[in-house]
């Protein structure tokens, strides 16, 4: 008999290795007349060596019985050895993984003590604990490929004493590595156990992988199909974080979101023929948060002859269809998807919409073909237009705005009729009020129809928005002050209403030394030099409207002083007497 009682949590083994005969070891807990038998080994192989190994616990007294195996006896050798475990051995003593992302370490003298039970049924041996706090909702990946064991992984949520286990893999094929794959919640942190499997041990070599999902992964994020065009993503790091459930297949991951709005009633055809993997789409009605399933397709499109889903429906005029695709069984990879949706009604220049000065016109121009549209000859890169029209009842300046937009647009304006029109104006993504989208002023006669054709760069499409106003001329109400000196340098203040952001100020012939235009209704403007007198001051808008305010400004030559005499010389202590005359 022998008896061990290390002082910490640690790996014991117990080997006889030098004796003489077959030997056998058997290890007890508890007190001698009271002993219960927790792990034994016999001899193995030709050299007689028995040996155990196992996790003790601090100040338990382990008794040890070592004897021969099948009534042997001889020359006995045994040997213990108590080795500290890796820090990582508690769940309290956890590597976190989020920054280092990787870890390698030998597991040899890890204990079980403290290890959660894993659903897997793996029964991890000689594990060891990290931690994993993504920042954002994101695909984790973690493997254990370059380990020299088996080995088993289990991934857990809560705090050490307080775990829940919500995923596990153990070793898989000849390479023994284990992989686990999942969606993670931003600033949650999970809990990671890592060790061998079927006992085994050695040099571990864990891996965590953090990849931001596709821009998409989220409703919120829905790309907008444009009708006719596919669209190519990898969806290996979608989540499942958001995603509903489809009603046709339950086994479903790796979800994104796109959208699909009709403009008119007619078929619309979303098919992902061409997807590496098998597909499940659903269709959705309202709005994120607030879904109605529509239609679902598992695995089947009456458009391809394989596994990837396709579904056909009559869209409603004017409404946003929500589309979530992903693989059955959570796969992912290469998505194809693409839908198409009939042209709006004003598609072409036959069905243009009379424009309302004043109205703000919406359209999705996602399903908008280039079939009759004129070439602007400001944008060559030109197409998905759309027709609008527009009579003004008498003559009057008007401004064409896409203002709103979420894509970069060309506006061209025509005068004759349709299939015999001459582009009267063309803007290409140069508005003066926002970025990106185009804008047309002029002088429109009336009773004249203007047709005009709005469209995207490249092709490129979106919700357009636009509308036509009558555009006031520029007015001054107050001017202050309304003199300064012939020498220049006055700051003027010019209060009123229709000044352009870039408008001009001149007094009389000179142009002002500087100008600045606040919210088209206040003018801060420095006068030039310029000869005394009366003069007027002319506001001009690029667009060629200005405003006059006669005689609006008075330069007045400066003060002149005159001394008689120049100089004379004095006797300290007497008196000097000068004339001085003062004008201006």
């Amino acid at each position: 008999w022998y008896t061990l009682t290390p002082a910490i949590n640690e790996r014991v083994i117990i080997k006889t290795a030098g004796s003489t005969f077959a030997t056998a070891l058997a290890i007890y807990t508890g007190t001698c007349g009271a002993l219960t038998n927790i792990l034994c080994n016999s001899y193995c192989c030709a050299n007689g060596v028995a040996s155990v190994d196992f996790s003790s616990v601090s100040n338990v007294t382990y008794h040890i019985l070592a004897g021969g195996y099948g009534g042997q006896s001889g020359t006995l050798a045994i040997t213990a050895t108590l080795t500290n475990p890796p820090a990582n051995d508690l769940c309290t003593g956890a590597i976190d993984l989020t920054t280092v992302k990787t870890n390698i370490q030998d597991l040899t003298y890890a204990t079980e003590l403290g290890d959660a039970i894993d659903s897997c049924g793996a029964n991890i041996s000689h594990g060891v604990w990290y931690t994993l706090t993504p920042a954002i909702n994101e695909r984790v990946i973690i493997k254990t490929a370059g380990s020299t064991f088996a080995t088993a992984l289990a991934i857990y949520t809560g705090t050490c004493g307080a775990l829940t286990n919500i995923l596990c893999n153990s070793y898989c094929c000849a390479n023994g590595v284990a992989s686990v794959d999942f969606s993670s919640v931003s600033n949650v942190t999970y809990h990671i156990l890592a060790g061998g499997y079927g006992g085994q041990s050695g040099t571990l070599a864990i891996t965590a992988t953090l990849t931001n999902p596709p821009a998409n992964d989220l409703c919120t994020g829905a790309i907008d199909l444009v009708s006719g065009v596919t669209n190519t993503e990898d969806t290996t790091y979608a989540t499942e974080l958001g995603d509903q459930v489809p009603t046709c297949q339950g086994s479903f991951g790796r979800g994104v979101w796109y959208t699909v709005t009709t403009s008119t009633n007619g078929p619309v055809t979303i098919n992902t023929c061409g997807s590496g993997f098998s597909t499940v789409m659903e269709v959705y009605t309202g709005t994120c948060g607030a879904l109605t399933n529509f239609l679902c397709a598992d695995r089947s499109s009456p458009f391809c002859n394989n596994s990837t889903a396709g579904l056909s429906f009559s869209g409603a005029s004017n409404t946003t269809y929500y589309v979530l695709v992903g693989g059955l069984n959570g796969s992912g990879g290469n998505l194809q998807i693409v839908a198409n949706v009939p042209p709006p009604p004003n598609d072409t220049c036959a069905g243009a919409v009379a424009m309302s000065l004043g109205t703000n016109y919406k359209l999705n121009t996602g399903a908008a073909t280039s079939t009759g549209d004129l070439v602007p000859n400001c944008q060559s890169s030109f197409g998905r237009g759309v027709w609008y029209k527009i009579t003004p009842p008498i003559s009057e300046r008007l401004d064409i705005s896409t203002c709103g937009s979420d894509f970069g647009t060309v506006l061209a304006i025509y005068t004759g009729a349709c299939g015999s029109l001459s582009q009267f104006l063309c803007a290409d993504r140069t508005s003066p009020n926002c970025p990106n989208e185009a804008d047309l002023n002029f002088q429109a006669l009336g009773g004249t129809t203007y047709y005009i054709l709005v469209g995207g760069i490249a092709g490129s499409s979106g919700n357009l928005q636009i509308a036509a106003n009558m555009v006031l001329p520029p007015m001054i109400t107050n001017l202050s002050p309304n003199q300064g000196l012939t020498n220049g340098g006055t700051l003027v203040n010019l209060a009123g209403s229709g000044f352009a952001s870039d408008a001009a100020v001149s007094f009389g012939a000179l142009p002002a030394a500087y100008v600045s235009v606040t919210g088209g209704t206040n003018i801060t403007a420095v006068t030039p030099p310029s000869p005394a007198g009366p003069v007027n001051v002319v506001v001009a808008n690029p667009d060629g409207d200005s405003v006059t305010l006669t005689n609006g400004f008075t330069f007045t030559a400066p003060p002149v002083i005159q001394t008689q005499p120049l100089s004379q010389s004095i006797i300290m202590g007497s008196n000097a007497q000068f004339q001085v005359q003062v004008s201006g």
